[in-house]
């Protein structure tokens, strides 16, 4: 991979930052003793005006709202998988003042900078070499003379497995590029999505239109960037799956496995926000591991729980720093998690490679890393010859692919240590990694034992039909057949759901009254193997109920200064009935708008901040939106708010 230069700025702190990560007991007004972990910031790269706040769980909105204010904060999103919330700084502090301001209230459970993450690579090489040496390696002449056998031993896993269609590995990089002739049979496609309307979140996760992923670094479905160049993650695609047997380009190391593009590093690195719910969404959307050819900055504890949680294997590259990652860790690979395997890169001379980082106990294997030949995108030239630790790390996430293509209950612990057994002992890694040896595909596969030959169960739906719409109260009759070559017929097994509704139904048929929406309705089905298949269809539930009315019962207003140039206005609204997920709308007596979700309680605060120069304000409530509900038109205004 290419090293790439930070646009963002760097900021130096000299000093450690306690964060704290978890406490029990009851909160009083002094927040008491928690565990910490000690952040050094010096040398670390982050955002320089943001941060990841964790609030205690018995902060309330309000409290929340106070702290923004008091801290001169602006929420930017919540981080719902990780439990988490993004904020911007507002007044010029620097990030260590912050963190230091912020762990001094008691509401505050946890606070760290929003560090960014570059690829972890080195400049590419020639890009002409056509010889995968890291899956064949004959002795062939790579800038120089190889050592015969020293590969992955790729073909013969071939005779085994050349990957389960059903093995979804979650790319979080760069983008990819999708439309790459030796890529897009092998991209993985969100058919709920795909089949579904365009500007509609079809499958209620989240995200809409994620049809082959997601773009975190941009916030949209676009998946590839040729603004961005997105080279680094379509080579790393290639690696693991560049489409086999199709005259062709390069084969991938599991070439029938599905790639999930998860776009998280752009011009600018990408951050830990990002990179936390890019994982989440992989967890999500059922990935079956993560390769992750990144890493920089400091211990970072919120990315620390979300590898944790995904639990299952997380392929990570080691550095390209040539220092020993005992003594000099390189995150996220360095975690000391059971999920996570440590990628070195080796040469096509059986030696470890000059630039990678190592590590008796932090580094668990070597692999392929040194003028690897890959995909580029198609207007950098559709390939090229690449080296660093980003380059090994997809051979090792092609083999986990093969592994659970074979045996998809394996847990990452299990993977890890298969991984670890079966190395293939190296003089040049002996002492420098967990293994002291290479990754090696056949060696993996051979240890689960015999395997049985195992075609994945097909489902197809024959009612309702694609597209069709029904009145509410409407019993809707749904059908549909499963088989598999081993297990035979699954009809009965098939399971379905709704994208509003949930679980809906199981069995070949049966009759459902569904909510009013848009469902995307899934019906999936398992075999013996635990390979899986799903069809989908979208249908439409008409409401026919008139819509009751909703108003405004109240709007009271409060005022806090920020500091002494800046003030904040705070307008709690109640509305009748008192129902939650009404939105609220209204603007400020300075035209500035503004607008709020209400909780269970029926409220939902407005806050807005204001220069000095303004000496009082009033908010005004004119709509109120919610599904089966009406707003009367009242609206109403706040008692004049005056800065205090």
């Amino acid at each position: 991979m290419k090293k790439r230069n930070p646009f963002r700025t760097s900021w130096i702190v000299t000093l450690a930052i306690l964060v704290a990560i978890s406490m029990s007991g009851a909160v009083a007004a002094v927040s008491q003793p928690a565990q910490s972990v000690a952040i050094d910031l010096a040398g670390a790269e982050y955002v320089p005006d943001e941060l990841i706040v964790t609030f205690r769980a018995n902060a309330t909105a309000l409290d929340r709202a106070n702290i923004h204010a008091q801290a001169a904060l602006e929420k930017i999103k919540d981080l719902p998988l990780a439990g988490k919330e993004l904020v911007r700084i507002k007044d010029g502090r620097t990030v260590a003042d912050a963190i230091a301001r912020l762990q001094a209230n008691p509401k505050v459970k946890a606070v760290q900078p929003n560090f960014i993450y570059q690829a972890d690579d080195v400049m590419p090489n020639d890009p002409s070499f056509p010889q995968l040496w890291g899956l064949h390696n004959t002795g062939q002449t790579i800038t120089y003379p190889g050592v015969e056998d020293c590969d992955i031993d790729a073909p013969a896993a071939w005779d085994t497995t050349m990957g389960s269609p059903s093995i979804i590995v979650a790319v979080i990089d760069e983008g990819i590029d999708i439309t790459h002739p030796d890529l897009a049979a092998n991209i993985w496609v969100n058919t709920a999505e795909k089949n579904g309307i365009t500007g509609v979140d079809d499958d209620g996760n989240g995200f809409v239109d994620d049809v082959n992923g997601w773009n975190f670094y941009g916030d949209n479905n676009i998946v590839y960037s040729s603004k961005d160049g997105d080279d680094h993650g379509t080579h790393c695609a290639g690696t693991i799956a560049a489409v086999g047997n199709n005259g062709i380009g390069v084969i991938g190391v599991a070439p029938n496995v599905k790639v999930m593009p998860l776009k998280f590093l752009g011009r600018r690195g990408g951050s830990t926000a990002d990179a936390i719910d890019a994982l989440g969404y992989a967890k999500l959307m059922g990935a079956h591991l993560a390769s992750n050819s990144w890493g920089g900055g400091a211990y970072d504890p919120s990315l620390y729980e979300a590898i944790r949680s995904f639990a299952k294997p997380f392929v990570a590259a080691a550095g390209n720093s040539g220092e020993d990652a005992d003594e000099t860790p390189h995150y996220p690979s360095s975690y000391d998690l059971d999920n996570i395997i440590s990628i070195a890169a080796v040469n096509n001379r059986a030696l470890l490679s000059s630039f990678s980082n190592y590590g008796a106990t932090s580094v668990d294997i070597g692999a392929p890393g040194e003028s690897i030949l890959s995909t580029l995108p198609v207007a950098q030239g559709s390939y090229g010859t690449y080296s660093g630790t980003s380059m090994a790390t997809p051979h090792v996430s092609g083999i986990v692919a093969l592994m659970l293509s074979v045996d998809s209950t394996l847990t990452g612990t299990g993977v890890r240590q298969l991984l670890i057994n079966t190395a293939v002992d190296l003089p040049s890694l002996d002492g420098k990694t967990v293994s002291g040896g290479m990754a090696n595909a056949a060696a993996a596969l051979a240890a689960l034992g015999p395997v049985t030959p195992n075609d994945p169960p097909s489902v197809a739906i024959s009612g309702p039909a694609d597209g069709a719409s029904f009145e509410e109260g409407a019993s809707i009759a749904f059908s549909a057949t499963a088989s598999d070559t081993e297990d035979g017929d699954l009809t009965g097994s098939i399971a379905w759901t709704s994208s509003v509704d949930g679980a809906i139904g199981t069995g070949g048929s049966f009759s459902k009254v569904l909510s009013v929406g848009i469902h995307v309705i899934t019906a999936s089905v398992t075999d013996s193997k635990g390979q899986t298949a799903s069809d989908s269809v979208t249908v439409t539930v008409n409401d026919t109920t008139p819509d009751q009315i909703i108003s405004v019962a109240s709007v009271t207003g409060a005022s806090s200064k920020i500091n002494p140039a800046t003030w904040q206005a705070i307008v709690t609204v109640t509305v009748d009935p008192a129902l939650a997920g009404a939105v609220v709308t209204g603007t400020w007596s300075t035209g500035l708008a503004g607008s709020a979700t209400t909780g269970s309680d029926g409220k939902c605060t407005i806050q807005a901040t204001f220069n000095k120069k303004v000496p009082s304000v009033t908010f005004k409530v004119t709509g109120i939106t919610l599904s089966g509900y009406t707003f009367d038109g009242a609206e109403v205004t706040s008692d004049p708010i005056t800065k205090p």
